[in-house]
């Protein structure tokens, strides 16, 4: 199944993509201790690198291909770079200076290399650049070895020596034919044209394998194209022998090979080296050579000036910069152990001078180059990123981009811009991973508090995409208790209502051993205290039969105790739901809450639970948070409740039809209901008969309740009993008997219903409709 993906998102927003980091991640959190960090960021590599296959194929925008490779790249040069800075000590090891004369050019480099970190990581880079060329699907060089245009001749200079021999009359053809020939650069001295183009595409060919590090092809190359000068001084690239391993399969007389007369050997390597730089910078310099060909012999010795105006790619003019710094910085320091060795007066030809100082500068120098291109490439946000690495500056940059994120969040409409932290999500993506990684490298590199800021603002793009299963991963991350339940919280609480989605975050707090109860608990508090504004009010309170979505989204919010099987805080939750729908005449809320959760049930199991618990022994019970007996009776109070209001909507309904239905049955259950609730409601908790644990607040409450509920509650008995009057005498009874139950002493309905002012209304109603009824009762209603 084709991936999905987000039109708003420049990354081509592949869910796949997300999925198998986090699940990179994941694996991580479960094994810890088993896993070697840098497998983390191979394994980023791996899914990056597979992508670019998959967009290729896909038919991605040049754009998007571009950002799958560059990520590719960014992780290939964590995993080199990085692992190797913390797996060596930077402090210089002593290196001994006393060089023999039997040391080669590379044994000693290899030394000194060895000692200096800066030119160690020079090496690393110079290698990462080199071996991912092969990943540009998008080439802005024409050099290409593959191009179709770059045609080759298998004979070097062929028609001039046709020329030559035809002894045609042209002045300006080259008289004596030799590998120096194009260096004389007279105006009778020229190569014929086609074999100047020839040379020209040879040229194009080499300096892409050479940037590319292949020396083996390029040896190739000159064998099939009879480049036999260039093969000689493409020698000077590969390691030089060693005097003591291969000085007798040479003459003894033999300078070249480091043995003067007398047969003592000593060392050649790093003169000859040394001299075949400089040789090869005169080269470079030579303006009577093709531009490719004096670039050709630029890089070759470590020059920058010809090299950088052949390419367009800011890979490759980085790393020309590189070649230059290391090959600078090499010979100075072999001059400084070397300079007995190596001070003859043949070596005083000039070297290549080092444009920048450090790496630093040089990529300072490619953002603001003169070639557009280039700039713009740098531009690039992952560039930077490397750049980043590259220069030590990742931790800066990791907390420019907390800070940045925390504005753009904290701060008004002047931060809303259209970074690309925000606009270019794959970037969001690769800082998080790079952060959290770099956190476990090292906990140093960036703060707690800069870390989960940028984990915040990844999980918001989560659920942005809805990629809820995901962010449990991320939220194991977060370093401080505090900031893990308040950002968990708020996407449970605003954005997960279905019960799978549900289901799966339960489950991965429990494989990722997250706080669940912590976590749960406070996502239905962020509910109730979200919505407890609505719930404050200050007015007459009329019963409603509406059931606002703010309810559905209070009632669904016990559903994370239910699923998580927390008995005791989601009967503790439910009584507090109960008194805000009271509380504000929302029966019909009450009803649905009923409807929706099982109320009698989660009561049955906390008492079963409770009585485990306390049986199971002394120290577990003392340890227990229960819920007060007389929060149980409310509890059991509202369920009746629930039913007398279930009773009254059959009751109402019936009287709609168009043939009233109502039973005998119906009326003397629902009157009956009415009366025990009238008598009964709250009255044990309100008014107990003993001193109880009831609290001052709750007993306040339940007054309110009571003088809220059961005015209404008599008040619909009487009208019920006037309604059916004509099906039974017995109920015009009844309805004088409401008088009393008010006026009765013991329960005090008369003051309750004069302090809320409905006493007068209701003797008025009992008045009219006593007059009204009087005469067709001779005995009297009260009889």
């Amino acid at each position: 199944m084709k991936p999905e993906t987000f039109e708003d998102d420049q990354d081509t927003i592949r869910s796949d993509v997300w999925i198998k980091f986090s699940e990179i991640l994941k694996s991580y959190r479960l094994k810890l201790d088993s896993v070697d960090l840098f497998e983390i960021v191979a394994e980023f590599k791996r899914v990056c690198s597979e992508t670019i296959i998959e967009a290729d194929r896909e038919g991605s925008s040049p754009d998007i291909l571009e950002n799958w490779i560059l990520e590719t790249k960014f992780w290939n040069l964590v995993e080199l770079l990085i692992r190797y800075r913390f797996s060596v000590d930077f402090e210089k090891t002593n290196f001994d200076t006393d060089v023999s004369p039997y040391r080669t050019h590379l044994s000693v480099k290899e030394q000194i290399i060895s000692a200096n970190s800066k030119l160690k990581e020079l090496t690393i880079i110079i290698s990462w650049l080199t071996r991912n060329f092969n990943l540009d699907l998008i080439d802005r060089d024409s050099f290409s070895p593959d191009s179709k245009d770059l045609k080759l001749q298998t004979n070097k200079w062929f028609h001039t020596r046709i020329d030559i021999q035809s002894n045609e009359d042209k002045p300006t053809l080259v008289r004596q034919l030799d590998a120096d020939a194009p260096l004389r650069g007279k105006d009778n001295n020229r190569l014929n044209e086609e074999d100047v183009q020839y040379d020209s595409n040879f040229f194009k060919r080499v300096f892409r394998l050479l940037l590319e590090g292949n020396i083996n092809e390029i040896s190739q190359l000159c064998k099939e194209t009879n480049n036999w000068s260039f093969a000689l001084a493409l020698r000077g690239l590969q390691d030089f022998i060693d005097p003591e391993l291969d000085g007798s399969f040479f003459r003894d007389d033999d300078e070249d090979i480091g043995m003067d007369l007398q047969g003592t050997k000593r060392s050649i390597g790093i003169k000859n080296k040394k001299l075949w730089r400089k040789t090869v910078y005169q080269l470079s310099l030579n303006k009577q050579l093709t531009e490719k060909e004096r670039g050709v012999y630029g890089y070759m010795c470590g020059a920058h000036e010809v090299p950088i105006k052949l390419t367009n790619s800011w890979d490759r003019q980085l790393l020309i910069y590189c070649n230059n710094i290391l090959q600078h910085d090499m010979e100075t320091e072999l001059e400084k152990v070397t300079r007995p060795l190596t001070s003859s007066a043949d070596l005083q030809l000039p070297l290549p001078s080092k444009k920048h100082p450090d790496l630093n500068d040089a990529l300072n120098a490619l953002a603001s180059s003169n070639n557009p291109s280039i700039r713009e490439q740098s531009q690039h946000s992952i560039r930077v990123l490397s750049g980043s690495l590259i220069t030590h500056s990742i931790t800066e940059l990791l907390k420019n981009s907390s800070d940045l994120l925390n504005e753009m969040i904290t701060g008004g409409d002047e931060f809303k811009t259209e970074a690309d932290l925000i606009k270019e999500s794959y970037l969001l993506r690769i800082l998080v991973h790079l952060a959290i990684f770099m956190k476990m490298l090292d906990d140093s590199i960036i703060s707690e508090s800069n870390l989960n800021n940028l984990i915040k603002v990844y999980i918001a793009r989560l659920s942005l995409h809805k990629q809820y299963d995901l962010i449990p991963v991320y939220v194991s991350f977060i370093s401080t208790h505090a900031d893990t339940i308040e950002t968990y919280t708020f996407i449970l609480s605003s954005m997960i209502s279905d019960k799978a989605d549900r289901l799966k975050q339960l489950k991965e707090m429990r494989e990722l051993e997250l706080p669940l109860e912590t976590i749960v608990k406070r996502t239905v508090q962020r509910v109730f205290e979200a919505t407890e504004y609505l719930y404050s009010n200050h007015t007459e309170i009329i019963i409603s039969a509406d059931v606002s979505h703010i309810d559905y989204k209070l009632m669904h919010t016990f559903d994370w105790f239910v699923d998580a099987d927390m008995s005791y805080e989601a009967l503790d939750a439910i009584i507090v739901l109960m008194r805000r729908f009271l509380l504000n005449g929302k029966v019909a809320a009450l009803v649905e809450l009923q409807e929706h959760i099982a109320i009698q049930k989660v009561l049955d199991d906390y008492k079963v639970r409770e009585e485990i618990w306390k049986n199971h022994g002394s120290d577990l019970a003392l340890n227990l948070t229960t819920i007060p007996e007389y929060k149980l009776v409310e509890v059991s109070q509202y369920l009746k409740l629930i039913q007398i209001s279930k009773q009254l909507r059959d009751y109402e309904y019936q009287g709609t039809l168009e043939e009233p239905s109502r039973s005998v049955n119906l009326i003397n259950g629902l009157t009956n209901n009415l009366k025990q609730i009238i008598l009964s409601f709250l009255e044990g908790l309100y008014n107990p008969p003993t001193e109880t644990e009831v609290s001052s607040e709750d007993k306040l409450m339940y007054q309110e309740l009571r003088e809220l509920y059961i005015p209404i509650w008599i008040d619909t008995l009487f009208d019920i009993l006037i309604e059916n009057r004509k099906i039974s005498t017995v109920y015009v009874k009844e309805a004088a008997d409401v008088v009393n139950l008010i006026a009765d002493e013991t329960n005090k309905f008369y003051y309750m219903l004069l302090k809320v002012g409905k006493l007068e209304p209701f003797l008025q109603k009992f008045a009219l409709i006593t007059t009204d009824i009087f005469d067709d009762y001779e005995d009297g209603i009260f009889v």
